[in-house]
């Protein structure tokens, strides 16, 4: 079992005194509520702001912290065909898995994904 108790003090930041855990273990208890309590102007809405990148000429795509798979859902409904999902949290890959969008899931963090570095990145 995953420790709930966090390595960092925060009592310099938190005078209520809540409790505090690990990411690993919010995001595994957050998981199944995360869509709820989220909104989706934090992700989606910044996502339909942008204009540069034509997403239908997209081929591949990586999700990094893809959580539940709203991003890969939007992705997916705007023609990207390869989608690829990283989240440090089972809970949340399991949420994700399940919108059927991702070609590929891998539970690992952002800054060792383990998945092949491409030589060149193309925003065409």
């Amino acid at each position: 079992m995953t420790s709930r108790k966090a390595n960092m003090d925060f009592t310099n930041f938190d005078q209520r005194q809540y409790p505090t855990v690990t990411p690993r273990v919010g995001y595994a208890e957050w998981a199944n509520t995360y869509e709820a309590s989220v909104p989706s102007l934090l992700d989606i809405g910044i996502l339909e702001r942008i204009h540069s990148i034509r997403w239908s000429k997209t081929r591949q795509c990586l999700d990094l912290a893809c959580g539940t798979g709203r991003t890969g859902s939007w992705l997916a409904a705007k023609g990207v065909s390869q989608i690829d999902g990283v989240d440090f949290t089972p809970e949340m890959l399991t949420q994700a898995g399940m919108r059927k969008v991702y070609r590929r899931l891998q539970e690992a963090s952002v800054e060792n994904t383990g998945l092949p570095v491409p030589r060149t990145i193309s925003s065409s």
